[in-house]
């Protein structure tokens, strides 16, 4: 009853129907009943409609990632061209969910840092509610159009390749591994073994080896077999010398990349923190709306500033102490910011293998955008061959 009271309060506040309301517009919205899912496909377009709902124990709204002309024409018979067809586009949405409350907020400033490196201005952050963060692009920074692919219909193939290509650049770029601690572009160093007792991982998954000439990524038994050698020597990377003195050694040693000159670096996998397989492992995916309570901490998915993530307070999200002040997902940019970074997502060859992807979907749909960048969707026509010789 508690509880009712609150949501009760909360969602009868004009400025909150408003909000939800307008970020509703052509999504599939499903209401929660505090732990069971109403029906769906749902809509929502009075901010009326906001606190009669709540009347009705509503605790929370999710809506899909995916924009549809009618989302009341979902339903789960549709096939793929079907669903397709009545795609509009699809927002991209990076859930960076972690158990330790200061990695969440410094890997959500990493992924903010990595786009505006990218040229992308149009950013939108909220708290999810309980432990992380929500880091959102509208649909409208995309083109329309890449290699004559229609962009709406690729979800969520082009969504996981843009996510393994940020996740790759931040693990390059923005984390270093010294002398087993892992230090964060915001200054920030865990201990490996600290963060493995954290985040409740296995302390060899949460780094990985990198060869920078092959840009290879190594396998796990090579891992295990080197991490002694590169512990003792108290060095993160290993040059063609070093290889040398390794097979003068005692040791027997093969080389896991058959590069000439291979460079070997440990780095940090960030895959254990952002949360893909969630996200997007299918099309109808669902996430919190912004402005709406989360059942089990009981505080507010509440917009925030990008540009202070680090300074971000649970405080701010309690019910009495949510102002509407950032906006999240609007619709204003009337050109592509996403330029560079799709030239950079389609040069990309993933150092992240399929079975690294929890999840038997998430494989099947990385396996698909595989196949997507090798193989043309339409053949050329006879009209356009040349002449015999």
């Amino acid at each position: 009853m508690l509880f009712l009271a609150k949501t009760l309060s909360f969602y009868k506040r004009k400025d909150i129907q408003e909000e939800l309301v307008k970020h509703a517009k052509d999504k599939e919205i499903a209401f929660r009943f505090d732990e069971t899912f109403g029906k769906r496909p749902e809509t929502l377009s009075y901010p009326n409609d906001v606190l009669e709902l709540a009347k009705q124990r509503v605790t929370s709204f999710h809506c899909s990632e995916e924009l549809w002309t009618n989302p009341l024409q979902l339903s789960t018979k549709l096939r793929r061209k079907e669903l397709d067809a009545l795609r509009k586009g699809w927002d991209l949405i990076f859930d960076i969910d972690c158990p330790v409350w200061e990695l969440s907020k410094i890997t959500t400033w990493l992924v903010i840092r990595a786009l505006k490196e990218h040229g992308i201005r149009s950013i939108y952050v909220k708290f999810s509610g309980n432990k992380g963060f929500h880091v959102a692009l509208p649909f409208e920074i995309f083109p329309e159009e890449v290699n004559d692919i229609e962009i709406k219909d690729k979800f969520p193939e082009f969504a996981i390749k843009i996510m393994l290509y940020l996740l790759d650049f931040i693990s390059k770029n923005y984390i270093k591994v010294e002398s087993e601690t892992v230090i964060f572009r915001d200054g920030s160093k865990y201990k490996i073994g600290e963060l493995s007792q954290l985040l409740k991982k296995d302390i060899g998954d949460l780094t990985y080896w990198y060869c920078e000439s092959c840009k290879k990524r190594l396998g796990r038994k090579w891992d295990e077999r080197q991490e002694t050698i590169v512990t003792s020597k108290d060095i993160d990377f290993i040059s063609s010398d070093d290889l040398k003195n390794m097979k003068k050694s005692s040791f027997k040693y093969s080389s896991p990349c058959n590069c000439n000159l291979p460079k070997y670096r440990k780095l940090f996998d960030p895959l254990h923190i952002l949360n893909i397989d969630a996200m997007l492992g299918s099309s109808r995916h669902l996430y919190r709306m912004p402005y709406s309570f989360h059942e089990k901490s009981q505080l507010i998915s509440v917009p925030i500033d990008p540009d202070h993530v680090l300074d971000f307070n649970k405080e701010d999200a309690k019910p009495e102490n949510v102002t509407v002040k950032y906006p999240f997902l609007e619709r204003r940019s009337k050109k592509p910011e996403a330029i560079k970074l799709w030239q950079d997502v389609f040069d990309f060859k993933s150092s992240f293998t399929v079975e690294q992807l929890e999840g038997k979907e998430i494989k099947k749909k990385f396996e698909g955008t595989q196949k997507a960048y090798s193989l043309p969707e339409k053949a050329i026509g006879e009209e356009n061959f040349p002449p015999c010789i």
